[in-house]
Formats: structure tokens, C-alpha cells, sequence
């Protein structure tokens, strides 16, 4: 009876290693997977806020150039309107 008590303890412990070994490879698992995901989830949150701000960037160095265009398109309108409008006279 003790021997066949002992075995079934023993089946019992290796039983409950092979759970546990079970559980921790399945969390392993999940963890990288979400790890995973997430780095995914980063790189594309990165290259949005990186895109967000080349285009800020492009929009202050187009409208920069934009204005000065405008400005110097007005400046040419008013001179050839008349030489009362005409600059530096």
C-alpha cells in the first residue's frame, strides 16, 4: 500500500512539472507575441509622428516660399501699374 501510495504521489508531482512547464511555455508564448505586436504597433506610431512632422516642415518651407512668391508677384503688379506705385523713386 505505502509503495502504491509513493508511485501515485510521484505521478501526482510530474504531473502537476508538466503542467507548470505547460503554463509557463504557453505564457512565454503569449509574451511574445505580444511583444510582437506591440514593436509593430510602435514602428508604425513612429513613422506617423515622423511623417506628421516632414510634412509640418515641407508645409512652413512651401508657405514660406508661397509668401515670398505672392510678395514679389504684388510688388511687379504694382510697379508696372504706374510709376506713381514704382519703389525705391
Amino acid at each position: 500500500m505505502r509503495a502504491e501510495g509513493d508511485r501515485e504521489r510521484v505521478l501526482i508531482i510530474e504531473d502537476a512539472r508538466k503542467s507548470a512547464a505547460l503554463l509557463v511555455e504557453t505564457a512565454k508564448r503569449e509574451l511574445e507575441a505580444q511583444k510582437n505586436d506591440l514593436e509593430k504597433e510602435l514602428k508604425g506610431k513612429v513613422a506617423e509622428i515622423a511623417f506628421m512632422a516632414a510634412e509640418k516642415v515641407l508645409l512652413k518651407i512651401i508657405d514660406q516660399k508661397a509668401n515670398k512668391e505672392l510678395v514679389g508677384q504684388f510688388l511687379k503688379e504694382l510697379e508696372s501699374k504706374g510709376a506713381k506705385y514704382k519703389l525705391g523713386n
